[in-house]
């Protein structure tokens, strides 16, 4: 038994040795390991630490995107233009709508230059041009009166025949505003109504044609009998 103790003894001793003598020995090789494995530490924890700068900045672009995307998707729009009148097509209206899918709010608008409709009315005092609009729900429409298409298209002197309009308004939680300008021009109506007369008259032209032509057989069958 004590042969065995000794025998194990003597063993543990060598592999120590073995072990820690070359070491001791290199004592600078093993400090260089020690000062190499410290770099690549080092340098793991930076490339991590920029791994994750990295996916929170891209976490935070595609969250910005995805609200930017909502924020347009569900905005509200508030638009102005000139739209004939559906019950006297000889008349057109100045109209002002909301075609977005958000409550419009604090709606404003600014004439440049100022608009003066059919008898020289000034568009501009009207109470939602004058005092703005509180809140615009969405496909709300407002419309007025400006003009005849007659008086308008023919030079005759009266409403302004084109003028821009500024619309600020904000969105239904007041933190977002919008801002747009639009151009309202009556000239967009003549190659409308010039096709519609075209239409019109050679309508007419055929229908005379057509009169014509039984004007002729009644006065052939008249001869014939």
């Amino acid at each position: 038994m004590k042969t065995t103790v000794a025998m194990f003894l003597i063993t543990a001793v060598l592999v120590v040795g073995i072990i820690v003598l070359p070491l001791v020995i290199n004592f600078d090789l093993l400090t260089k390991v020690s000062v190499f494995i410290g770099v690549l530490s080092s340098a793991a924890t930076v490339g991590l630490l920029g791994v994750t700068v990295i996916y929170v900045y891209a976490t935070n672009k595609m969250v910005e995107e995805m609200r930017k995307t909502r924020l347009q998707e569900f905005r509200p729009e508030v638009v102005v233009y000139f739209e004939p009148d559906p019950k006297f097509p000889e008349f057109f209206n100045l109209a002002v709508c909301n075609i977005g899918r958000g409550l419009a709010t604090d709606v404003k608008f600014k004439f440049e230059p100022e608009p003066l409709g059919s008898n020289k009315s000034h568009v501009k005092e009207i109470g939602y041009f004058a005092d703005g609009i509180e809140t615009f729900v969405p496909g709300a429409k407002l419309t007025t009166f400006y003009d005849s298409f007659n008086d308008a298209l023919s030079g005759a002197a009266g409403s302004t025949k084109c003028f821009k309009v500024e619309v600020l308004y904000r969105d239904s939680t007041r933190a977002f505003p919008y801002h747009e300008t639009y151009t309202c021009d009556v000239q967009v109506f003549r190659n409308i109504l010039d096709g519609h007369t075209d239409t019109m008259e050679r309508s007419l032209e055929k229908m005379v044609d057509k009169m014509g032509n039984i004007a002729r057989c009644i006065v052939a069958a008249s001869k014939g009998t």
